[in-house]
């Protein structure tokens, strides 16, 4: 199985866990960080900045892609994929599926089966397939991944750790990209 995380700063989290369900992972990031995604686990590192991926995978094409951009990189990942691949989306257009996981109506159905025909259109003449992610918070999931915490099979990767009251400045940062792991707030910065 390959499975292709995007993203322009590895998703440390992603490519550990991927590489713990046995995926061989492709991910993107900048040179800068190439070596710090391979420590993690990831098969090969394409440099984002420098390199077109889908040049890059054309000879080598995988199963599944983790979408975490959209827009343009959404329609370029489903040129990446083996026939019956998966792209899943978790920050482009929503799919009709989105409605049913927020237990939305019909209607809101109807509106995202429209906003998405054309890239699920795509994704069908091309004979693979687009996935919407709706991330909600489920407990036994979380616990699954503190136990893999606990047990070091994935490591926390944070970049920073601010005062609550700076909390603009961590969303800017975040935003701006370029942190390797992730901006933690907290409310106790003497812990």
């Amino acid at each position: 199985m390959n499975s292709t995380p995007r993203s322009g700063n590895g998703e440390p989290s992603q490519v550990q866990l991927a590489k713990h369900l046995g995926a061989s992972v492709v991910t993107t990031v900048s040179a800068g960080n190439a070596e710090f995604v391979r420590e993690l686990g990831a098969d090969e590192v394409i440099d984002y900045r420098t390199d077109d991926f889908v040049a890059r995978l054309a000879g080598n094409p995988v199963d599944l892609v983790l979408d975490t951009q959209g827009g343009d990189t959404t329609t370029k990942s489903l040129r990446v994929l083996r026939p019956g691949g998966t792209v899943i989306g978790i920050a482009g257009t929503p799919d009709p599926h989105l409605a049913d996981q927020a237990g939305a109506g019909k209607l809101v159905k109807l509106a995202l089966a429209a906003l998405s025909l054309p890239l699920r259109r795509r994704a069908r003449k091309l004979g693979v397939s687009y996935r919407f992610l709706f991330i909600h918070p489920a407990g036994q999931a979380l616990r699954t991944i503190a136990g893999l915490v606990d047990q070091g099979v994935l490591r926390p990767v944070v970049d920073r750790v601010l005062p609550f009251d700076e909390t603009r400045e961590a969303l800017k940062q975040v935003l701006a990209g370029g942190t390797r792991g992730k901006v933690v707030v907290t409310t106790r910065p003497d812990r």
